[in-house]
């Protein structure tokens, strides 16, 4: 099976093909760039085609079930929808959500996926959702309404480091994917609340190498710290999906667990000794 562009969709890409062929970049530039913008095209055809056919729900993984509003589709790949999206973190959301947290900070909340699904996976806790990005606040706000979990969901703008010495209370997970400015953020001896709260954090090493050891040895003291690599290869299983009589081609087979990461992002889970 391999996924066949509209003839709209086969006129852009072949315009795109055209624009990127005709540049002025070297050889070998334009070979790399042509090569992503048909990633791109197909990653977008495979996710409007997941999406139809499960009728804008999230297909599996932790948080199945869940509404995918249109604006969120917007901002999301495939694995998102499949609901394999991360998927090297799934034993950690089940253990977060069987954990009773009675505050979730969500720290780079984006269109919403994660502040929605712990909202509807862990009905008691209050979800405090930060982005600075106002697009990422609304469609995080659709995303929540949609799926009936407004109430307990409070969508807000820039985090600041102080905010977590009046935000953490009671049991509190602090979730945060902020393009590497978790550098700045977490550092439990300007901000002393963090020693009793568990972190769940993207570390974005292309962005400040050696950050992963530098966030380990910040909390080595107050926490049991583990690094979950992230996994750049993944073939989900998608044939009850498809139908188990499809071929699908690996190319696409590899698009539909494609995440777009072009640099190494593991991430650090610090549980609280306390």
């Amino acid at each position: 099976m391999l996924m066949s562009f509209s003839e709209d969709g086969a006129s852009i890409a072949l315009k795109i093909a055209s624009n990127t062929i005709n540049g002025h970049e070297p050889p070998s530039l334009k070979a790399q760039k042509l090569f992503m913008e048909q990633v791109q095209l197909r990653v977008g055809a495979w996710k409007q085609h997941v999406y139809s056919l499960t009728a804008g729900r999230v297909f599996g993984g932790p948080f199945k079930g869940m509404s995918i509003t249109q604006g969120a589709l917007d901002s999301c790949m495939p694995a998102v929808v499949l609901g394999c999206y991360e998927h090297e973190l799934h034993s950690i959301v089940d253990k977060i959500c069987a954990n009773g947290y009675d505050t979730v900070l969500n720290i780079g909340c984006s269109f919403g996926y994660y502040a929605t699904g712990l909202a509807l996976r862990m009905p008691r806790a209050r979800i405090k959702a930060f982005d600075i990005n106002a697009d990422a606040r609304r469609k995080c706000e659709e995303m929540v309404a949609a799926n009936g979990v407004a109430d307990r969901v409070e969508i807000s703008g820039e985090f600041r480091g102080s905010d977590f010495e009046h935000l953490i209370q009671g049991k509190t997970l602090v979730l945060m994917d902020i393009e590497g400015a978790e550098h700045g953020l977490l550092d439990p001896a300007l901000w002393p609340a963090l020693c009793n709260a568990d972190v769940l954090v993207e570390i974005h090493e292309l962005d400040c190498p050696g950050l992963t050891n530098i966030l380990k040895e910040r909390f080595v003291n107050t926490h049991d710290t583990e690094i979950i690599d992230m996994q750049t290869s993944y073939f989900p299983e998608v044939h009850d999906l498809l139908g188990h009589d499809k071929y699908i081609n690996p190319f696409d087979h590899l698009m539909l667990g494609w995440e777009g990461r072009v640099g190494p992002t593991p991430w650090g889970w610090f549980k609280a000794k306390k």
